[in-house]
């Protein structure tokens, strides 16, 4: 049976999959907080707050578009993901199809880090925006993903996650049948902002570190 993505809920994974959310998972307590110890560049923080104060004043207008283009897309562009060199890029607008259990996840995620210089082969962080559709759950929508991701990878690998909601940015690590998503961090504040792009390098260096083995 195949269910795009945007037709699953957390419920819905919960009651017809199993998954189910935890807490204190290491693996994302390694990537959130152990040796955070990533600077923020001077010339990023000052990039950071003239972002930051225009989002201030305008993200509440923005459309879904206008969220990824003026602020979303240049706070990932920090993290500098793309990685010819290592057979590895991002990938905006890609066609993902996992298999999982009985079913068939697939759906075109919004933006995602992936082994693949042309196309994405294996998924390794993927970021999904707010839908701005109340009919559906954003980080159900996710979750699907990530599964569908983990099932591609199949390597007994955690798979990484953002889901971004207006000013709020969670972080999510899957891996199994267990997920665990971060507090909201408030990208309209300068000390969350920051927070999020050395998350963001984190991940990064998290993804090499995984090539490399």
């Amino acid at each position: 049976m195949k269910k795009s993505f945007k037709h699953w809920t957390r419920d819905r994974l919960y009651w017809e999959i199993g998954l189910t959310q935890n807490a204190n998972m290491i693996e994302l307590s390694y990537w959130l907080h152990k040796e955070m110890t990533i600077p923020t560049l001077e010339n990023e923080t000052i990039l950071l707050e003239l972002w930051r104060e225009n989002a201030n004043c305008w993200i509440d207008s923005w459309n879904e578009v206008e969220l990824q283009s003026k602020f979303i897309t240049k706070i990932l562009d920090l993290a500098a993901f793309d990685l010819p060199e290592m057979n590895c890029n991002s990938f905006c607008k890609r066609f993902i199809i996992g298999s999982f259990q009985h079913l068939k996840f697939y759906e075109v995620a919004d933006w995602m880090v992936a082994k693949g210089v042309t196309k994405p082969l294996q998924p390794y962080f993927i970021l999904r925006r707010y839908n701005f559709n109340p009919k559906y759950d954003g980080r159900g929508e996710l979750l699907a993903t990530m599964l569908a991701a983990q099932a591609i990878t199949n390597d007994n690998l955690p798979i990484y996650g953002c889901f971004v909601h207006e000013r709020m940015w969670f972080f999510i690590v899957l891996k199994n049948l267990k997920y665990e998503i971060s507090r909201a961090y408030i990208a309209t504040q300068s000390d969350d902002l920051q927070e999020i792009v050395k998350i963001l390098k984190k991940q990064k260096e998290m993804i090499i570190a995984r090539i490399k083995k």
